[in-house]
């Protein structure tokens, strides 16, 4: 994560990996609830920041560990996008923020339970959500996400 800072506006840099997974009917698809950043209160993908010396791929696997609580079986890539916006947040103000994400489809474990509960950093939990209640805007899902779903569908 890069940050400057300039005329009060601090810039984020936010570089990640993210996967998107069906169920077998693909009428749902598993997303995490945000507990902070530009997307607090809002469904995501599962995923994140790629670490030092990680490849994509083991990003991803990692990440689905820490948030859903099991391994990525089978990974296609579908696109990489970016996303800019400007939110407030409560430590640092005003943030100008810069997020580039690789999307990829991924196959978990038939019959796995996802992690239901806080990952202890930005994930308040995983759940399935059906695709009618996104393309319905009854839920609300961050902006990368969103059009990555739409995309696979």
């Amino acid at each position: 994560m890069n940050k400057m800072i300039k005329n009060n506006v601090t810039t984020q840099i936010h570089s990640g990996v993210y996967g998107i997974n069906f169920n077998k009917q693909k009428t749902k698809v598993l997303l995490i609830l945000k507990a902070r950043g530009p997307y607090k209160g809002m469904y995501d993908l599962p995923g994140g920041r790629i670490e030092e010396g990680e490849s994509k791929e083991y990003a991803l696997n990692r990440e689905f560990q820490e948030e859903v609580g099991c391994d990525v079986e089978s990974h296609e890539f579908m696109y990489d996008d970016n996303y800019e916006c400007l939110y407030e947040s409560q430590s640092r103000g005003n943030v100008n923020f810069h997020h580039t994400g690789s999307f990829y489809e991924v196959e978990i474990p038939v019959g796995v339970i996802v992690k239901s509960v806080p990952d202890g950093h930005d994930s308040m939990g995983a759940i399935y959500i059906n695709l009618s209640d996104i393309s319905d805007k009854k839920v609300l899902v961050a902006p990368m996400a969103l059009k990555a779903i739409l995309s696979a569908i």
